[in-house]
């Protein structure tokens, strides 16, 4: 039987937890809001894009699998304007000042997107033991 140590560390570990998702999820939430409302997200650091990629990936989950079966690993970034792209339908001048970069770094970052992607979009065949 566990000790009430043990079960207290766990209770802890669970409600820190909740807390470090809430807040990862909160800011998921204020920049996709951002998004939808056309405003700059320059400043976003990588861990902030992250958080909105997760928070795309649980309010439109079917969506981010297929980019998923779709492409190579994809980054936060490119996760960011394919939510920009495909999602919002934005046009790649208000992908690049939604995103604060160039016309040229929109067309960068798509032709990047084009070599990750797999052939026929299907998953990678399950490699054998």
């Amino acid at each position: 039987m566990p000790s009430a140590d043990y079960a207290e560390s766990d209770g802890q570990q669970m409600k820190r937890l909740k807390q470090q998702l809430s807040a990862q999820l909160h800011i998921g939430t204020k920049l996709y809001d951002q998004l939808r409302r056309g405003e700059c997200i320059r400043e976003a650091t990588g861990a902030d894009l992250q958080c909105l990629a997760d928070y795309f990936a649980l309010l439109r989950p079917c969506q981010y699998h297929l980019w998923e079966q779709r492409y190579d690993s994809l980054t936060a970034r490119q996760t960011v304007f394919l939510i920009l792209q495909d999602d919002q339908h934005c046009d790649d001048e208000t992908i690049a000042r939604i995103l604060g970069v160039s016309l040229v770094a929109v067309r960068v970052t798509r032709s990047r997107l084009r070599s990750r992607e797999r052939a026929g979009g299907q998953p990678p065949a399950p490699s054998e033991p």
